[in-house]
């Protein structure tokens, strides 16, 4: 049945949906105040970290965050068509690591077991350089 004598049509349109981009931004972490993080984004062809407070980089996918307090960056990704997704990650700084700096060693002659202390606390690499003079 035509309305007013408009001869009735039907018209057929194809949309695609295509799935958002899975962002991940790594799992939340803890880390000593001071410390660096190495960030691991996935999921898209480019990247943007917010904020770029503490980040070496905000538009690469793996940047190292060193942050003076606790903070959540959120990760967008944009796929090769232009889709983007989203994650964050929370990193929160450690305030209570405590460190332990030897102050003095005593070597010993006859105690062929007599070890040095060494640098102690999380997170800490325990390498140290030890030069002895003699006055």
């Amino acid at each position: 049945v035509s309305l007013l004598g408009c001869p009735d049509d039907t018209a057929y349109a194809s949309v695609t949906v295509n799935p958002l981009p899975n962002a991940y931004a790594g799992q939340d972490t803890i880390i000593p105040s001071g410390s660096s993080v190495n960030m691991s984004g996935s999921g898209g062809s480019t990247y943007s970290w917010t904020p770029p407070d503490g980040l070496s980089c905000d538009n690469c996918q793996n940047p190292i965050a060193t942050p003076e307090a606790t903070i959540t960056y959120v990760l967008s990704v944009t796929d090769d068509i232009g889709c983007m997704g989203y994650d964050s990650i929370r990193i929160e700084i450690d305030d209570n690591t405590a460190v332990f700096f030897p102050e003095i060693f005593s070597p010993v002659a006859t105690n062929f077991e007599n070890k040095w202390a060494y640098v102690q606390g999380e997170g800490i690499e325990n390498v140290i350089e030890l030069y002895i003079f003699d006055r």
